[in-house]
């Protein structure tokens, strides 16, 4: 599959263009309003950083200038939030939220305690955090070239739960001949001192954590980088991650590895993955919502992204990788979400043979 970005982006263009017209017949202004950004989970979490920093910003760039607020809403990998959330945004544009790729996933796999529809709600940006695998220093690889010595390996990998990414990641591995024991319940912080002890030997991060928490110990040898995901360029084809511009894509490992290209099930479900990393973080409005506000809170995050006041503060915050806006978002969130009853199958079946464990 190709992801049209260029043509997307037209749209995006076209429908900017358009949104003046629109607000003509509809007038949109938050003068005097008080929006609220829920996020669902704690203060100074990755979520609450990235909600915080549009907060601001939208009260300056939405029509009338509003007040908008922070609520933290804590709890259950974001449940409670996007819970409340559904139950209570009224569709005006006075609630929006601030939601990650983790909560996302877990209404995809249907969490019952997900009593959203996320499939209902207006996504207004979606933003990457591409990932990198990395190998401990006792499995005997040192990069990329270390491939099939790591078929012979003694993997451990770690994570909160398999109903995640880490299904996806699981699913890549066994692609590449890799035989990995999950250990379940360790995630963050603690899989990150793990990795570093040799408790665990295969780890993912993002480029955001590479940074912050992997990248010394690259530089000190004991773990190394073995390929990325990949990334989307403006045109929709997949590539090399500007972060990681040395290092292979799992297409082209996977190539190496098996002879042939990724192709059928594993195709889809990789390009899948492919688009939940690029909706790590993400923003919506609830469903409902009418075009003219939605077209005003566009218009709005598209001024934060291209103001040259913030040009600093955003290439440290979102890096070298593409921004979904607005129809581009939806496009993207239509195809990470498009998990039919074929797939669903394969996937579930899958799991059960390789792990013994229910989708």
């Amino acid at each position: 599959m190709k992801f049209n970005l260029l043509a997307a982006a037209t749209t995006i263009l076209m429908g900017t263009a358009m949104t003046g017209a629109a607000l003509a017949q509809d007038a949109v202004d938050f003068d005097g309003k008080r929006i609220e950004l829920i996020v669902p989970f704690k203060a100074g979490g990755a979520t609450d950083v990235y909600g915080r920093f549009f907060a601001g910003k939208l009260s300056e760039h939405l029509p009338g200038k509003p007040t908008v607020v922070v609520s933290n809403i804590p709890g259950a990998g974001g449940m409670p939030g996007a819970n409340q959330f559904e139950a209570r945004a009224k569709p005006d544009g006075t609630t929006l939220i601030a939601m990650t790729v983790s909560t996302q996933l877990n209404w995809l796999f249907e969490d019952p305690a997900a009593q959203f529809d996320l499939k209902a709600w207006r996504p207004l940006i979606l933003t990457p955090q591409r990932e990198v695998a990395l190998v401990h220093k006792d499995t005997g690889a040192t990069g990329p070239e270390d491939v099939k010595t790591l078929q012979e390996a003694d993997l451990r990998y770690a994570d909160h739960s398999v109903r995640g990414l880490s299904i996806f990641r699981l699913l890549g591995f066994d692609g590449l001949g890799w035989d990995v024991t999950p250990v379940w319940g360790v995630s963050g912080g603690p899989a990150r001192i793990a990795m570093e002890r040799g408790e665990i030997t295969l780890a993912f991060a993002s480029s955001a954590a590479y940074r912050k928490d992997y990248a010394s110990m690259v530089e000190s040898g004991v773990v190394a980088p073995v390929f990325s995901y990949g990334d989307l360029d403006a045109d929709g084809n997949i590539v090399r991650d500007a972060t990681f511009p040395d290092l292979p894509t799992y297409l082209e490992l996977y190539q190496e590895v098996n002879g042939e290209e990724l192709s059928g099930p594993l195709r889809e479900l990789y390009e899948m993955h492919l688009q939940f990393t690029g909706a790590s973080k993400s923003l919506f409005l609830p469903a409902g919502t009418p075009d003219s506000v939605y077209n005003a809170y566009v218009d709005a995050i598209n001024a934060i992204l291209n103001d040259p006041a913030y040009a600093e503060e955003n290439s440290k915050f979102f890096g070298d990788h593409l921004q979904a806006v607005g129809a581009q978002a939806q496009t993207n969130l239509g195809q990470a979400l498009g998990l039919n009853a074929d797939l669903k199958a394969y996937l579930a079946e899958w799991l059960d043979e390789k792990y013994d464990l229910d989708l």
